[in-house]
């Protein structure tokens, strides 16, 4: 043993713990017990999750009995990217009780996701001993500190004294939903979140306003329309003061209709519908209309439409530039003049737009361009022949044109050009594809969301907003995909869909496809099922998320299951079955 310690053999050390000579396990354990008071790091070390389990458990045996360890040294040990918190350092960082809350205050700061869900856990374990710590600091500057402050909180059993006490849990937890029905107390609340430094928070407590009907609600929602730099927040301010029916917000809505966001002005033309605006001139109608995508609208109005129509041919959203591109041209010679002055726009998108469309006008009778509508629409078969046979800019344009053709001839010219490895041409026939809007067409659209290039997947996005309602179907099915950013996109947009009052589907699958783990709780044993179906995925992210939302869930059904994962081959997950044992949590017998 002597020869073992001079050498610090700790691998062999640790593993004569487990020879049944009771003997020899007292010697090893306490040439280890020296070692680790002289220096306890490298027994620290031994404690990642993704190392040996059971040199883990065994060093983590030893560093219990080492007197005054210091624990600022055991919370580099609490979790590391790619593997689950480490239930070893959880444990004995919360057995270090008050000696140990500095630390692990401090660890809910950390940029490593895996080192905050350790410390939650930890404090979480600690139980009253840090309720004190923790409750002051729900309304940290700090987002993370917040957040994990609450689902510490949360989880440990600790009941707020006060409505305001009550109010600051949810906040911090992010339940804004639940903040909107705690009367005055949770009103203000949502208020002051609209400063809030984390732009998730901002638009979750705009969007939670706009169902308190509360007209004192407008002047918060307005300045954040006005003045936030995230459009997901303008966006929620925008939705919210729709629903709230104050017409006082519609002159501010109407300004929003020029917002540099795509998503921003359709939202903001929405809820103008949704508090019966009608434009009052010529300016407002085409703003409206470029706002809510309605190009065909936009074509028939012909050239008073023209200068709404060239200002967005620069717009960052391909749909957008797309729409305006195809309107003008439908108006055809009235548009000449503006394009030709875009062609001297300092911005070169707008240059290039123009020059583009110019190139495409087509000319009528002695070099005039013929009147709008009276442009007949290619043949079809020479479409979809320029679509496979014509140079690149003949393929793009020939993708666009099938957007006006029947859909059962479109539909598969066009998914033959998703196949295509030109990205402009794939963008172009994701855009068209959503024009048509098909149940035949969205799927196709869907599964562009995986598309390799970042241009495709941003107009499947935008083309599945654009279709509303028509894509929820396509969207429900790709939430049991096996692509992860197919399904998270899906999820997404379906959420967004259900704030506008259309279907979602199943909220289970759709908590599961968003990898809500903590959220799926509340499901209760609702989500059992489809967790146990993730306990045999092969992607071990997918089966920690698993284990983590059968811990929140309890009871002896979610018992059984965690025991199983215990025999899981990933460290990560097996660790992670392992703490929620170890911490004793709520719904879990040991």
């Amino acid at each position: 043993m002597k020869e073992l310690a001079a050498v610090r053999d700790l691998p062999t050390l640790l593993a004569l713990l487990g020879r049944r000579n009771q003997e020899v396990r007292e010697e090893a354990f306490a040439a280890l017990q020296g070692l680790a008071s002289a220096d306890p790091d490298p027994f620290i070390a031994l404690l990642s999750t993704g190392g040996d389990p059971e040199l883990a458990a065994m060093s983590a045996a030893v560093l219990a009995t080492v007197p005054g360890l210091d624990p600022s040294r055991l919370i580099g040990a609490l979790g590391e990217p790619g593997f689950g918190a480490s239930p070893h350092a959880v444990r004995l960082l919360a057995e270090q009780r008050e000696r140990g809350l500095p630390d692990l205050l401090g660890a809910l700061e950390s940029g490593n996701e895996q080192k905050r869900d350790g410390a939650v856990l930890a404090l979480t374990a600690m139980g009253g001993v840090a309720w004190p710590s923790l409750s002051s600091r729900l309304k940290n500057p700090s987002h993370r500190v917040r957040r994990g402050a609450a689902r510490a909180l949360s989880q440990s059993g600790w009941i707020p004294e006060d409505d305001h006490e009550a109010c600051a849990l949810l906040a911090a937890l992010g339940d804004w939903g639940a903040l909107a029905g705690e009367g005055p107390v949770g009103f203000q609340s949502l208020v002051d979140a609209l400063a809030d430094a984390h732009p998730g928070d901002r638009g979750g407590a705009a969007r939670a306003l706009g169902g308190t009907g509360r007209t004192d609600a407008a002047g918060p929602l307005l300045d954040r329309l006005s003045r936030d730099p995230e459009e997901e927040v303008r966006g929620a301010a925008a939705d919210a003061l729709g629903r709230l029916a104050d017409p006082r917000a519609v002159p501010h809505l109407v300004r929003t209709l020029h917002d540099p966001s795509p998503r921003v002005r359709q939202t903001a033309a929405r809820a103008l519908t949704a508090l019966g605006w009608r434009p009052s001139t010529e300016e407002e109608t085409v703003a409206h209309l470029v706002a809510s995508g309605d190009w065909a609208a936009l074509a028939r109005l012909g050239g008073v439409a023209v200068p709404g129509l060239v200002a967005v041919i620069g717009d960052d959203s391909f749909a957008v530039r797309r729409g305006a591109s195809r309107a003008l041209l439908e108006i055809g010679q009235a548009a000449r003049a503006p394009l030709e002055e875009a062609r001297r726009d300092p911005n070169p998108a707008v240059q290039e737009e123009a020059a583009a469309i110019l190139a495409r006008l087509p000319a009528g009778q002695d070099g005039a361009a013929p009147e709008p509508g009276t442009i007949p629409p290619p043949p079809l078969a020479a479409l979809v022949g320029a679509l496979y046979a014509g140079d690149a800019g003949e393929r793009v344009a020939a993708a666009g044109a099938l957007a006006s053709m029947p859909p059962d001839r479109a539909v598969p010219a066009l998914a033959g050009a998703l196949l295509d490895p030109d990205p402009d041409l794939r963008r172009a026939a994701v855009a068209s594809l959503g024009e048509l809007a098909t149940p035949g067409a969205m799927p196709l659209v869907v599964d562009r969301l995986a598309d390799p290039d970042a241009g495709v997947r941003g107009a499947a996005l935008e083309a599945l907003s654009a279709a509303g309602p028509r894509a929820v179907p396509a969207l429900v099915a790709a939430l049991g995909k096996p692509e992860r950013e197919v399904r998270l996109a899906s999820a997404g947009l379906l959420v967004r869909s259900a704030r506008q009052g259309h279907q979602a589907g199943d909220p289970v699958a759709l908590s599961l496809a968003l990898e809500d783990w903590h959220g799926l709780a509340r499901f209760g044993e609702d989500a059992i099922e489809p967790l146990t179906g993730l306990l045999a995925h092969p992607d071990p992210d997918l089966r920690l998320g698993a284990v983590v939302a059968l811990g929140g869930i309890g009871g002896a059904r979610a018992e059984d299951l965690i025991r199983l994962a215990l025999a899981d081959p990933s460290p990560a997950v097996r660790n992670r079955a392992a703490s929620l044992f170890h911490l004793d949590r709520p719904g879990l017998r040991d």
